[in-house]
């Protein structure tokens, strides 16, 4: 809470290594990288919950990005140089 300066409610366990983070264009899903197991977590941003299984994409994921048209989510693979897309 920006206004409080302090945080709310508990960490969200997510994968390991988390790095990157990128929000979906209306709010509703967090996408995060986890660089040690080569994965992305989605958490649900009305539960603050990780909705399923990690996603595989690429060795090293780092940058992640939403795009707002395509309805995809593009993801940086530092160690395997190369951009996994997930579609949503």
């Amino acid at each position: 809470n920006t206004a409080t300066n302090r945080k709310e409610g508990n960490p969200i366990p997510v994968g390991r290594g988390p790095t990157g983070v990128a929000v979906s264009p209306n709010e509703d899903r967090v996408y995060v990288t986890n660089f040690s197991e080569g994965s992305v977590s989605v958490i649900n941003t009305a539960t603050n919950r990780k909705e399923g299984k990690p996603i595989p994409v690429g060795r090293g994921p780092l940058g992640v990005v939403v795009s707002p048209i395509e309805d995809r989510v593009y993801v940086a693979n530092f160690s395997s140089d190369s951009v996994s897309v997930i579609p949503i």
